[in-house]
């Protein structure tokens, strides 16, 4: 992973202006496929003014591509390069047109967002943390790339999207924990 220095965009100053920063950098993902397709897709790290806040992590690139002008926001309790490379995936699924990401798409991640995490599953979703108009910048939507357990990944396919966010609501869930308890209380196979 580089550190990448380059000069924050309409994007980037779209979030800032919503979400109070310590600090901002931008990362690149220099391995896999995306790298060689999109060698200017970059992940923005927002540092958060105070411990109790989420780190934010904002994909910038995956607009450039045809389809959707769509980015995406992922949020950990903590600094982790695990979360570039995480976006990085999405993002070439994105825009290789195997998934195209927007509000109710379910995807596989094949590992726990964070280590160990039962959460290897996404459900991409609106940025609810934020509200409706940290989705709506300039010229792109961005959404949110919420980690899922298999089991609610199952539920939502068999109940549908909207029935699972009901169930994230009942519970109010802590949606930067790692090891949150899985509201539809079963183990499933991925």
């Amino acid at each position: 992973m580089t550190v990448v220095s380059d000069e924050p965009g309409k994007l980037i100053e779209h979030c800032l202006a919503l979400v109070p920063a310590s600090e901002v950098r931008l990362f690149s993902w220099e391995v896999g496929p995306l790298w060689k397709r999109m060698p200017e897709f970059r992940v923005c790290r927002i540092r958060p003014t105070n411990v109790s806040s989420p780190w934010i992590y904002l994909s910038l690139g995956m607009s450039l591509g045809e389809g959707p002008q769509t980015e995406l926001v992922l949020l950990s309790q903590q600094d982790n390069a695990r979360h570039v490379e995480t976006l990085a995936m999405l993002a070439d699924e994105h825009l290789t047109g195997r998934h195209t990401l927007a509000p109710g798409c379910l995807l596989r991640v094949g590992r726990g967002w964070e280590e160990g995490s039962p959460q290897t599953d996404m459900l991409i979703s609106l940025p609810y943390p934020f509200g409706p108009a940290f989705e709506k910048a300039p010229g792109v939507r961005i959404l949110w790339a919420l980690p899922i357990t298999p089991a609610e990944r199952l539920f939502a396919e068999q109940a549908g999207v909207p029935a699972l966010e009901q169930l994230f609501d009942a519970a109010a869930i802590d949606a930067v924990d790692p090891f949150r308890p899985d509201v539809v209380g079963g183990a499933a196979s991925a």
